[in-house]
């Protein structure tokens, strides 16, 4: 699965890193783009072990929260370990400094992609079917790409619309690793109003915004979508 997107990569990012910073944007935000959608396409098998779930918990064979906690960890796993396959391939191709960066540009990816994964997560617990989780989906993941600092930025987008950057956990990903990447560089501050610093405020939101999406998920597994006996 993972061997696609990477050879798209080394087609259209090979040596990304010897290039100036404002070139290298692109190759950020698809990778974590990538890593983010990993986690959508998971939806319908999860909402068919919600049903499996249910059914073995009106026989009492054990809690919602035994499959809570354990189904966190599985998929968080299984996508952890597909995105660093893919990760580490793109990271090479990209001629990317390992020593220096590659443990911080993974974290930022990481943090990222398990906010992703804790919002499909809570979608496939509130919808009814396959379907109707792609439509909720949609909203959420536009907004959140789409204000991600690199296409709708700071430096431009409206007063009244900064809110939707700040919540999108794809800004704080790409803004804490161009400016790791690329320290007091004008072009990211002035071109994309990126501010250095605000990496305890980065992971604050993005935990913050998993734990939320997971409180939801618990509720709605509880209290929504209850197989009739």
């Amino acid at each position: 699965r993972e061997s696609s997107p990477a050879s798209h990569f080394c087609a259209a990012f090979f040596d990304i890193g010897s290039k100036q910073a404002v070139l290298q944007m692109p190759f950020l935000f698809i990778i974590l783009q990538i890593g983010a959608l990993s986690s959508m396409e998971l939806m319908p098998r999860l909402i068919d072990k919600r049903v499996i779930m249910q059914y073995e918990n009106c026989e009492g064979l054990y809690s919602e929260w035994a499959y809570i906690i354990t189904s966190f960890f599985t998929n968080l796993l299984v996508s952890s370990s597909q995105n660093f396959v893919f990760f580490v391939i793109a990271f090479a191709m990209g001629k990317l400094d390992f020593h220096s960066h590659f443990f911080m540009f993974w974290l930022w990816q990481f943090l990222c992609t398990l906010t992703m994964d804790s919002l499909f997560q809570m979608i496939a617990s509130v919808a009814t079917s396959s379907e109707q989780a792609q439509k909720m989906a949609l909203p959420f993941l536009m907004l959140f790409i789409l204000f991600n600092g690199y296409f709708v930025t700071l430096a431009s987008v409206q007063a009244w619309m900064k809110w939707a950057i700040f919540i999108s956990p794809m800004f704080y990903a790409i803004q804490e690793i161009a400016t790791s990447l690329f320290p007091n560089d004008p072009v990211l501050a002035n071109q994309f109003g990126f501010h250095e610093g605000w990496s305890y405020h980065a992971v604050a939101v993005m935990l913050g915004e998993a734990a939320f999406f997971r409180v939801i998920q618990v509720i709605a597994l509880k209290r929504l979508n209850k197989i009739e006996r």
